[in-house]
């Protein structure tokens, strides 16, 4: 079972934004630079049957820019929606097949907090910076490559 867990790209600044939070999309910059590091990695890797999403609109524009690289097909879950603990990954990761290769774009921490849970067990200090990508096969760390090495 071959996973990519993917942190949202860079979006409008919290503090900047007036809308619901659900609503903030993702810088220009955040989009070339997403596009740019996921046709870089995808160019190494194997590309993704399912990109899963938050709703988030961030998180979707993420999952769009990587479903138009890799051609995988977008599934909005509500699961991943920012706040989601450790049992609603669980369950959004239980979904789909596990003989096959699939994306899933998130929030912090939640998203760390589940990484250590579902590869350690407990809790480790995992660094995921926006745009980047962490990529597990059965559970075991292959890399977890910050967007910044791969857009520099």
């Amino acid at each position: 079972m071959r996973q990519y867990f993917i942190r949202h790209a860079h979006a409008q600044e919290r503090h900047e934004w007036e809308e619901d939070d659900m609503l903030r999309p993702l810088t220009a910059e955040g989009k070339r630079r997403m596009e740019l590091a996921a046709r870089r990695y995808f160019s190494m890797y194997p590309a993704p049957y399912h990109v899963v999403t938050s709703e988030a609109v961030r998180a979707m524009q993420t999952a769009e820019i990587v479903c138009g690289v890799t051609k995988g097909e977008l599934v909005r879950e509500p699961l991943l929606n920012p706040g989601a603990d450790i049992a609603c990954w669980l369950e959004a990761v239980k979904k789909l097949p596990g003989n096959t290769t699939t994306a899933f774009v998130g929030h912090e921490p939640d998203m760390t907090d589940f990484l250590s849970f579902y590869m350690a067990g407990s809790s480790m200090e995992i660094v995921l910076k926006k745009g980047s990508i962490c990529h597990l096969e059965n559970r075991h760390l292959v890399n977890l490559v910050q967007q910044k090495l791969l857009t520099d």
